[in-house]
């Protein structure tokens, strides 16, 4: 917030409020709070479907909850 009171010199320039940004951040992370690790597998199988080097393997431990994850990029293993 700070930053764009910089740039706009003021903060009725900017149009929303500390406030504003608080509930927004609070409310993005209610929304993805236990999605990350899904988003992260989603987004290695697509990497698989153009990338056929793509590799990723994770570990889970007795909680289901991810203990390690690898990848690398099919340039990184030609390399």
């Amino acid at each position: 917030m700070h930053l764009l009171t910089e740039l706009h010199g003021q903060h009725e320039a900017i149009g929303y409020t500390d406030k504003d940004l608080a509930n927004l951040l609070a409310k993005f992370r209610a929304e993805h709070e236990y999605t990350d690790m899904q988003d992260t597998i989603e987004y290695f199988k697509s990497n698989q479907q153009l990338d056929k080097d793509f590799f990723y393997k994770y570990k889970l431990d007795d909680d289901d909850k991810v203990q390690c994850i690898y990848w690398i990029d099919g340039l990184a293993r030609r390399e």
